[in-house]
């Protein structure tokens, strides 16, 4: 960086008496209007009593040129007229208010002309180094301003104050950002004078008001005027100087928005929850401290920014109350961005905010809403604080969640609605097992018809597990046709097949042979108990004896010895005895279960089928052999024969 750049450049005039209150000198021409607003405000303040060496100072923009007068003006009771000053004018272009860190340094530039002295010294430009330091000013002093003027309160002297006020005043201009900076007018006002202008700091002089009171949160540690006080006297430019300058900029009304950033700016080093409220209670205006509030979105680039990005749920708060989208605030991409790079605790806490700023047709919600919904993942959706409404949301925009969300949360209506766009048999299968679960309806039970294949191999999963609802044991049987097609392939392992089986109320209305049964129980899965397994091997015969015995033989000949031994020891169940009594061939006198098994086989030998391998498998009485074969001696010779002699059959 080159010397040159190092400095800044500013005009001076001066201001005095020669027949009249005029200008003398000047580094620069001046406008008419200038020159003439410059002579008035430079000239005596009415009922200004000044005594030998005192002063006062006053600033205000030029309405022309719109560069900042800076005043001092001095008696001149060296002048012929009584009442004379002398007024040394610096003119501060915006280009130095924009550039110049510390404005202590004009101080020092002001000096009062002699009698008859030359004036030449006010004709040329000042050459002021940029980065220049003061001595630090008096912070009560620094305070007394800060709470003046940003309350649009007076400050009150009894005498004109003098340098400790200029440094103080100096201080405080210096914090200020460029456009705070140019309108920071200040004026000496004595006596009773009026004083109307309320766009600045106004000083009053030996008026009643003998000093200016700080408000009652002044002496507070952590209150705003004195953070702003410890800001505006620090020899070093302050993380609050930073903030200052960078969110004040866009900031719509720059006196009133000082005290909002030092709030602002003490409630995010607090880490402060209400830090949004706190930015839009300030700034209520969507575009007000625009900078401010896209950098709290985290919208801007994060090497620019001074204030941490607000979590989730601040990021819902101050973009849903500012209207972001709408007002123009962040832009559409944007948003997906920012979005798109919250963690999921973010995600999480901006769901929850989500449900409790719902504002019905807000574009703004909707579209945080669905930026949301793009990156929640299953475990933070399936989280009991999730809102079941936007849980139906994202499922209904990302339906390859449905297999993963835990869907225990929904109620019917919603898993009903779900089943509808279910990606998959998988996602489907998940649905319908929460059903299951519960009482059934009209509504699950026409779902569970409609993907009753599906419906039934999780409903004997459940049933295994002791948690299918039992009113679903009403509702299979109906269909027990539809569930075998498409189920009974899917079972595994005797036990699984018993339970089908019950759940079908041993229905035989269907189309499945029992070699099907046999096949699925003989797949790998879990055993079944010996009740599990008698109810099955019951089934399996009464489903045999109503096919065709005949081709069914070694089915009946595997069942038949276990069914016929839990006859022998009367160990049916109730629902298995009634079955078997149903479709056993009748005795007229008895309800010898075991006798009517033996009918059973009497009667297939009647009707031509060889019974020579179950009766292998059985242990039979001579009584019970005769019975059989109705006390035919060939027959029974031949059967004997097998039995004690099977090596003659080859």
């Amino acid at each position: 960086m080159t010397e040159k750049s190092q400095t800044l450049t500013i005009e001076q005039a001066l201001f005095g008496y020669s027949d009249g209150h005029r200008q003398l000198a000047a580094s620069i021409p001046l406008s008419s209007t200038d020159a003439y607003e410059l002579a008035t405000r430079s000239d005596l303040a009415a009922n200004a009593l000044l005594g030998p060496g005192a002063s006062y100072i006053g600033g205000f923009a030029l309405k022309e040129s719109g560069a900042f007068a800076f005043i001092k003006t001095w008696p001149a009771p060296e002048m012929p007229r009584p009442g004379c000053v002398w007024s040394h004018v610096l003119i501060l272009p915006r280009k130095f208010l924009t550039g110049q860190v510390n404005l202590g340094v004009l101080k020092s530039l002001f000096h009062k002309p002699g009698s008859g002295a030359s004036f030449g010294d006010f004709t040329r430009r000042i050459e002021v180094k940029r980065l220049i330091k003061s001595r630090p000013a008096d912070r009560l002093e620094v305070q007394r301003i800060i709470s003046a003027y940003y309350s649009g309160r007076p400050l009150h002297y009894v005498d004109p104050p003098g340098e400790t006020f200029e440094e103080a005043l100096l201080a405080v201009w210096s914090q200020q950002w460029p456009k705070l900076r140019a309108d920071f007018q200040f004026r000496v006002v004595f006596g009773a004078a009026a004083a109307n202008d309320e766009r600045g700091l106004i000083v009053r002089v030996g008026s009643a008001s003998s000093s200016s009171p700080l408000t009652d949160s002044a002496d507070k540690p952590k209150s705003w005027m004195s953070a702003a006080a410890d800001d505006a006297t620090s020899p070093t430019i302050t993380p609050l100087r930073r903030f200052l300058w960078r969110y004040g900029r866009d900031a719509q009304r720059p006196r009133k928005a000082f005290r909002a950033l030092v709030e602002v700016f003490m409630a995010e080093a607090e880490r402060s929850k209400s830090l949004p409220s706190t930015i839009q209670r300030w700034f209520p205006e969507p575009l007000d401290a625009a900078t401010l509030k896209r950098d709290a979105l985290g919208v801007s680039p994060t090497a620019l920014s001074l204030t941490e990005r607000l979590d989730g749920e601040g990021f819902v708060e101050l973009a849903l109350s500012s209207l972001a989208l709408k007002s123009g605030l962040i832009k559409a991409e944007e948003l997906e961005t920012t979005i798109g790079a919250f963690s999921q605790r973010d995600v999480k806490s901006a769901v929850i905010a989500l449900g409790r700023r719902w504002e019905a047709g807000s574009n703004d919600a909707e579209r945080i809403l669905s930026a949301v919904a793009r990156v929640i993942e299953p475990n933070t959706l399936s989280d009991v604080v999730i809102p079941i409404p936007f849980v139906m949301h994202v499922l209904s925009v990302r339906p390859g969640l449905v297999e993963r969300f835990d869907a225990t949360r929904l109620d019917e209506a919603d898993i009903l609605n779900l089943l509808e766009i279910a990606p998959d048999s998988s996602a489907v299968t998940r649905l319908l097992s929460v059903l299951l679960t519960r009482p059934a309806s009209e509504q699950s039970s026409s779902a569970m018809i409609r993907w009753v294949g599906e419906a039934f191999v999780e409903a004997v999963r459940l049933s295994l597990e002791g948690n299918l609802h039992e009113s679903w044991r009403q509702v299979f049987p109906l269909h027990a046709r539809d569930a075998l097609t498409v189920g009974l392939g899917e079972l595994r392992g005797a036990r699984a097949v018993s339970h089908a089986v019950a759940l079908i109320d041993f229905s035989t209305e269907h189309d499945a042979n029992p070699s099907a049964f046999v096949n699925a129980a003989e797949q790998p899965g879990p055993n079944a108990f010996e009740a599990e397994r008698n109810d099955l091997d019951v089934y399996l015969l009464v489903l045999c004896i109503q096919r065709d015995v005949a081709k069914a033989m070694p089915i009946v000949a595997d069942v038949l010895p276990r069914v016929r031994k839990v006859a022998l020891e009367n160990g049916f169940s109730d629902r298995t005895r009634a079955l078997l009594d149903r479709h056993l061939p009748n005795l007229s006198a008895s309800w010898d279960l075991n006798k009517r098994l033996l009918k059973l086989l009497r009667k297939a030998r009647r009707d031509g089928v060889d019974i020579t391998q179950v009766v292998e498998s059985l242990s039979l009485s001579n009584e019970e052999l005769l019975y059989i074969f109705e006390e035919d001696s060939d027959g029974l010779a031949s059967i004997m024969s097998l039995l004690f002699w099977p090596l003659s059959r080859f």
